[in-house]
């Protein structure tokens, strides 16, 4: 059985819920327990389950596709209002369109709160790029200065997810090749692949390529925290590495408190948008968290504890 996954993670609320979540868990077995990990030989294995399911009544004049494509949508727009109907949805997507990554890709959004997350949604992002290069081919087109297409957005999330769950793992070479990747199918970086690709270089001691890339990262939250991990390695802490520290610090304090262990990380939505958008770079930070332990020590020290609001522990 997979780590932190319990008999009871793997227990279906509803029998609506059950044959997606047959399939998620046999999927994640065969590439967690079995080793499968070669995407095609995966993708294979995949079919096979989806076969052994009934196909969905798909109306008159739509094709697989079409029919597939509309039901994610669906679920796009029910935004988890309705966990039983969504999934049910996406079963039937997948059923009648084997090739439907928009379906893998909301997969890995499913497990997201589970024990080992990150790490867990490996295969559902390796799926979605082996769908997404049956239907855009293998080689990357995308130029500097023309907005990727959809699909190739797609691609740019499944790699990028992929990189960021191989470097939560520690396997900082192979989240590397993933993110550079991910910029050949997205050059403006729509998913932000830039500052991870910078976390996953200093991770690997690369510093100098590491500290070339975050120049080019776009100067968000995480961004900004990519910047300080760079620049923590680079001068152990000191000059620079505080400056970069402290101009994240001011876009959202509860990043650092969360990384100090003041706040507890929740892992679900709170409604509270800053505190909510901190969890989110937490856990793209993960990897340095995992590689880099000296880092959360220094946010302590060089982030002093403000005073706390009331009500708040």
């Amino acid at each position: 059985m997979i780590t932190g996954m319990s008999e009871r993670d793997r227990a279906p609320i509803s029998r609506a819920e059950a044959p997606f979540y047959r399939f998620m868990f046999a999927i994640l077995d065969a590439y967690h327990e079995e080793g499968i990990r070669d995407r095609m030989k995966l993708g294979a294995y995949a079919k096979q389950l989806l076969a052994r399911e009934p196909l969905p009544e798909i109306p008159a004049g739509l094709s697989r596709e079409e029919f597939a494509t509309g039901l994610v949508e669906k679920v796009d727009r029910m935004s988890g209002i309705d966990p039983a109907i969504s999934v049910s949805w996406l079963m039937d997507a997948l059923v009648a369109w084997n090739d439907c990554a928009e379906v893998y890709l909301w997969t890995s959004n499913i497990i997201e709160g589970r024990e080992h997350a990150q790490v867990l949604m490996q295969p559902f992002y390796v799926l979605a790029i082996e769908c997404l290069k049956r239907r855009l081919g293998p080689f990357p087109l995308g130029q500097p200065g023309i907005p990727a297409s959809s699909d190739e957005r797609k691609m740019a999330k499944a790699l990028v997810g992929l990189g960021e769950s191989l470097a939560t793992d520690l396997q900082t070479g192979e989240a590397t090749g993933r993110y550079l990747e991910a910029l050949r199918w997205d050059p403006d970086d729509s998913e932000g692949a830039r500052p991870r690709l910078a976390i996953s270089l200093t991770l690997h001691g690369d510093t100098e390529s590491a500290a070339a890339v975050i120049t080019q990262a776009k100067p968000t939250i995480f961004g900004l925290y990519a910047g300080a991990v760079v620049a923590y390695a680079q001068t152990e802490g000191t000059g620079p590495a505080r400056k970069a520290l402290l101009n994240a610090n001011m876009m959202n304090p509860d990043v650092a408190n969360i990384l100090t262990g003041r706040r507890k990380m929740l892992g679900m939505l709170t409604g509270k948008a800053r505190f909510d958008e901190a969890q989110y770079v937490c856990l793209m930070l993960a990897p340095v968290v995992n590689g880099m332990p000296g880092f959360s020590a220094w946010v302590k020290r060089e982030i002093p504890a403000g005073p706390m609001k009331k009500g708040r522990r």
